[in-house]
């Protein structure tokens, strides 16, 4: 009965569209109506009324698909369905759910286009242009991706003592992986750090490394990634270049300072670089290293027991000193740093001391007998 004369609207309170609800949905279904009944006494025709009725999203949900075709459902269907696929994951950083919302909105765009043409089919152009220049992208990406998983067993080896040079398939896979990982980058509007390392990694597999090097730098100062950065010290390292590969380290550990790799091969490069300063006659270049070391991993007595010695060769007892009582903090339920200790005293001419820090480590145990040896030598030293 309505005949759409609007006086519904014009009295609700509530600011509801009553006439575009009772057009659109058959019924009301704005959650701002207030149920106060104004619409329904001021009606010329009777034609609203209040009651029980279907659900309200079932009833919207009717009404909504209501006048369009076939073809525009299939259509949008289709648009939807190739941007979700276009856009997803589309240079790293399209989520899931963020697909979907492109994808609805893509839609939206293309029913404007069909239904009222004029400025919406210029959206629609341009939103195709970018569709298909992404597709591209993600075509290319794409195969670059499953070319580079046929090289994962050469770079897992690459840094080891197993490293073979390249099969025929895996030298094909590098080249299609550095032609399509090549190209995705080319047209990329944002920067892609996964495709970086692919095109990387097969290019230090084909023998150039500088240009590997380069594609994985620019990867790490997009994501600050540790393994990308371990990998970029491993390849200084590789190179000759111990104090490029302690930076890249470092850079590793501070991104994710919980990695045990990333602190491991931290420590190892430290202790290396410190006994490289001894052999070549620098203590002083030794003992930084060394400390870093220790930082890293204060458990390590041999690192400890370096420190030691390089603190009382430039006559810093106290300091020496220091560090051993430290690891003996650090490890009360290990006898080693107490023996340490001693060894370190006797060492010093101070048997009495030595004596006392050997009979605490004594109260450990000692399977070995490592305890009773060092006593016995200790009591020799008093003897005499």
């Amino acid at each position: 009965s309505c005949e759409g004369c609007g006086l519904c609207t014009a009295t609700c309170s509530s600011n509801v569209d009553v006439k575009r609800e009772v057009a659109t949905h058959g019924m009301v279904v704005d959650t701002g109506c207030m149920k106060c009944l104004d619409c329904v006494s001021v009606c010329p025709k009777g034609a609203l009324s209040f009651g029980f009725g279907a659900p309200a999203l079932a009833r919207g949900a009717a009404r909504v698909g209501k006048g369009r075709t076939w073809r525009e459902e299939a259509v949008l269907a289709l648009v939807f369905a190739a941007t979700f696929l276009v856009t997803r994951g589309l240079y790293g950083v399209v989520p899931f759910l963020l697909a979907l919302g492109l994808a609805g909105a893509a839609a939206g765009v293309a029913l404007g286009a069909w239904r009222r043409g004029g400025r919406w089919r210029l959206v629609a152009a341009a939103g195709a242009l970018f569709l298909l220049h992404s597709g591209g992208v993600q075509v290319y990406c794409y195969r670059s991706r499953t070319a580079f998983d046929a090289l994962q067993d050469a770079r897992a080896t690459f840094f080891t003592m197993s490293r073979s040079d390249l099969g025929p398939e895996e030298r094909s896979a590098a080249d299609r992986v550095t032609e399509s990982g090549g190209r995705a980058l080319s047209w990329s509007l944002l920067p892609d750090a996964r495709r970086e390392v692919e095109v990387g990694w097969a290019r230090i597999l084909l023998g150039d490394l500088d240009a590997g090097e380069e594609h994985l730098t620019t990867a790490a100062a997009a994501t600050a990634d540790p393994v990308t950065l371990l990998e970029l010290g491993n390849l200084r390292r590789l190179q000759g270049d111990l104090e490029g590969a302690l930076s890249r380290y470092e850079e590793a550990h501070t991104a994710e300072p919980d990695r045990p790799l990333a602190r491991a091969m931290l420590r190892d490069l430290c202790v290396e670089l410190g006994d490289g300063a001894l052999a070549a006659g620098r203590p002083a270049d030794a003992e930084p290293r060394f400390a870093r070391a220790l930082e890293l991993m204060p458990a390590e007595l041999g690192v400890r027991a370096a420190l030691v010695e390089l603190r009382l060769a430039r006559g810093d007892r106290a300091g020496a000193l220091d560090l051993l009582e430290d690891g003996v903090r650090l490890a009360p339920e290990d006898p080693a740093p107490l023996r340490a200790l001693a060894f370190t005293y006797l060492f010093l001419g101070e048997p009495e001391a030595a004596a006392e820090a050997c009979a605490r480590a004594a109260t450990l145990p000692d399977p070995e007998g490592e305890t009773a040896r060092l006593a016995a030598r200790i009591e020799a030293a008093r003897g005499e």
